[in-house]
């Protein structure tokens, strides 16, 4: 079955900005003024919402995003994902890499 257009721009979306590791992706992918909310902070614009997955990945090392699955409603007007990252801490977060790697 072919995705639907919604689910496709989706999964584009994590394909080059996250698993590809390419917050200038968003160029396209994203309006100048998207918002995003992560930890109850809002991320506005895009040029803000570049930054910010630029500073995300540098504090995950080994960093790795799985798409596991994604729909959209009938309307084809919202769309839901579910992923999982995985990686080494690198200062995720403001947390202190060094008390989460064991020695």
């Amino acid at each position: 079955m072919a995705l639907q257009p919604s689910v496709q721009i989706a999964e584009r979306f994590w394909r080059e900005v996250w698993q590809l590791r390419n917050p200038d992706a968003a160029d396209h992918l994203v309006s100048e003024d998207f918002i995003v909310t992560s930890g109850g902070q809002d991320i506005r614009s895009r040029e803000a919402f570049k930054r910010w997955v630029a500073a995300f990945l540098a504090s995950i090392d080994d960093f790795e995003f799985n798409v596991v699955e994604t729909f959209q409603n009938e309307a084809g007007d919202r769309v839901v994902s579910r992923w999982r990252v995985t990686g080494k801490n690198n200062g995720f977060m403001g947390s202190n890499p060094a008390a989460c790697r064991s020695t």
